[in-house]
């Protein structure tokens, strides 16, 4: 069960940590091409980590938490074009919804109920 929250949290944090990415998008495409082709070049490693996390996911979770985690994936993608288009990401998307569709996945998966984790 420790790997599967391992794994479960690593593939999280692939996720937010392209998003955050792709949220510095205008500032860095102002600062000129190589700031922007380093961003680009960071975008690129965050989708391999999030790849070879969701490759683990894949074996170890619940068909439901790998669908949702797809979900995920799909908004990132979504986001990443945008920046490669040299386009801002928009302000409110629909990432958000999809992350806590994940996390409820996942702790449904994991065998943690609401009242575990929410604070009275």
């Amino acid at each position: 069960m420790i790997t599967q929250i391992v794994t479960l949290v690593g593939v999280l944090i692939g996720a937010l940590t392209s998003f955050a990415d792709a949220s510095k998008f205008a500032r860095l495409a102002e600062a000129g091409s190589d700031a922007f082709d380093e961003f680009i070049a960071s975008m690129e490693e965050g989708e391999r980590r999030r790849s070879a996390l969701f490759e683990a996911l894949v074996l170890l979770a619940a068909p439901q938490v790998v669908s949702a985690a797809h979900e995920v994936n799909v908004g990132v993608w979504e986001m990443e074009k945008l920046a490669r288009e040299h386009r801002p990401p928009p302000v409110l998307g629909n990432l958000h919804e999809r992350l806590n569709t994940y996390h409820e996945s996942a702790r449904q998966d994991l065998g943690i109920n609401e009242e575990a984790w929410r604070t009275p």
